[in-house]
């Protein structure tokens, strides 16, 4: 009964902030699947919501991510969601991380930026819903404008010691992107990325490896943001597809 309360209250809440104004909220370390990489855009003082579904061969999960803006170049963003995966399903683990402007140019977009977070273990690690411990994340990124495209470049990395707790969870995972994405117009950017994870497990699982390449699309019409990528996998480890689709709503001061 309880856990039915807590699905009840997070698809309530989802569907009434579905019904506020639209607004841009940038990617996170700890959304790695989401197409593009962007700097902190909440105002100060401002908050923002997005909902997202991501599907691959045996995964299905349902984030909602809150952003705040905690100063002009500091956004905090905290994650949590619904997961469906094989034959179980639960409440994911509860994410936030904040992420910084090094460099902010006037009429350029900031070109480096860091992100830090913390997972704290809400899922269910026996199911494989989560990490089953404290996890701890960091993410370095740049945008670099090379006309007519901007190249993006990230790293991250995420590391959860509790290894008898993981279940099949890798706990330590090193990610990488490079891309670049190409304004069409107003209304619609295209976007093309290598995306890279490097999981890490003690004996005698040690290193499985994952590498895809997806394209993207950042879609903006009748002011409904939305953001899409498919993922291939290339190595034998990784999933053979994945879909990300994500819109962003909802800001005020």
């Amino acid at each position: 009964m309880k856990t039915m309360q807590i699905y009840f209250l997070f698809l309530f809440t989802f569907s009434l902030i579905f019904f506020l104004p639209f607004t841009i909220v940038s990617a996170s370390v700890i959304e790695p699947w989401r197409p593009d990489i962007f700097p902190p855009e909440t105002p100060k003082n401002a908050h923002s919501f997005s909902g997202s579904i991501i599907l691959s061969d045996d995964y299905f999960e349902l984030p909602l991510n809150i952003y705040y803006g905690i100063l002009e170049s500091l956004e905090l963003k905290i994650r949590w969601g619904l997961i469906y995966k094989t034959s179980n399903r639960g409440i994911s683990d509860m994410k936030f991380s904040v992420k910084y402007n090094f460099f902010r140019k006037k009429d350029d977009p900031p070109m480096i930026f860091l992100e830090g977070g913390v997972s704290l273990p809400i899922a269910d690690h026996t199911k494989n819903l989560g990490l089953g411990g404290v996890g701890l994340s960091g993410g370095w990124y740049m945008i670099k404008e090379i006309r007519p495209v901007e190249v993006i470049f990230g790293i991250a990395g995420e590391f959860n010691d509790k290894e008898v707790l993981a279940g099949a969870n890798p706990p330590r995972v090193f990610s990488y992107r490079a891309g670049a994405r190409y304004r069409y117009d107003e209304q619609m950017t295209f976007v093309g990325e290598l995306k890279g994870f490097n999981n890490y497990w003690q004996e005698p699982r040690g290193f499985k490896q994952e590498l895809y390449i997806a394209p993207g699309i950042h879609y903006n019409a009748l002011k409904i943001p939305l953001s899409a990528t498919l993922l291939f996998g290339l190595t034998e480890n990784s999933k053979k597809i994945g879909f990300y689709i994500e819109t962003n709503f909802g800001e005020k001061n």
